[in-house]
């Protein structure tokens, strides 16, 4: 029996006949690109507001501004904690200087015046030793004599490094020396200081000028 031959598609049934379904559902390249670009933006920011929503909030720090070169800032707690140390360093060292300057300036003090007390302590000696042995020769006229009390008043000229001319009385240091002593008597005397005292040890009578 003969097999049947197939037919040849005519002009007409070829320009009717479907596309392939391989050419019909295929998408174009650059739409399905696009969507899919938007799907993974929506989805990245999606996941993104939801970590933020469900993200602690941290505390946040002051932060100090570094160099024009540095792209992170720092917390400025290092800082400050650095300064305020070398602050009080600075105050401590200042006040350990205070304190020395203070305490050398109290010893020196304490020293000169020790040295001060002794030079004067020996200047005292020396002129209490001198006083005992100063004497003075003058003239006078006598006023009145007190044998008894042994004691004569002389107007004298000043004395020197003592007193000034004056009328006062002075203490023999023996009542035999006013023996022949009258009022009006010019005379020559010599006084000699013993302490605190000064003694009349020797006089004559003068010529009148």
């Amino acid at each position: 029996m003969a097999r049947p031959r197939p037919r040849r598609p005519t002009s007409s049934s070829a320009a009717t006949s479907p596309p392939p379904a391989s050419s019909r559902s295929r998408p174009s390249p650059h739409t399905s690109s696009s969507s899919w670009t938007a799907r993974d933006i929506s989805g990245r920011a999606g996941c993104r507001r939801t970590a933020a929503a469900g993200r602690i909030p941290r505390r946040s720090w002051p932060r100090c501004s570094g160099s024009a070169g540095r792209s992170r800032s720092r917390p400025c707690r290092a800082s400050t904690s650095t300064e305020m140390m070398r602050l009080w360093k600075v105050v401590v060292l200042v006040n350990l200087a205070l304190a020395l300057g203070v305490g050398l300036g109290y010893l020196r003090w304490a020293r000169e015046n020790r040295d001060l007390r002794a030079e004067l302590a020996r200047i005292q000696e020396s002129t209490r030793r001198q006083a005992g042995n100063r004497t003075w020769t003058i003239r006078g006229v006598v006023r009145s004599v007190v044998p008894r009390l042994g004691v004569v008043f002389l107007t004298h000229e000043a004395i020197p490094g003592l007193m000034s001319g004056m009328t006062m009385g002075f203490e023999a240091e023996d009542a035999k020396l006013l023996d022949g002593l009258a009022a009006g008597d010019p005379v020559r005397f010599t006084l000699r200081e013993q302490g605190e005292r000064v003694r009349l040890v020797a006089i004559e009578k003068v010529p009148r000028p």
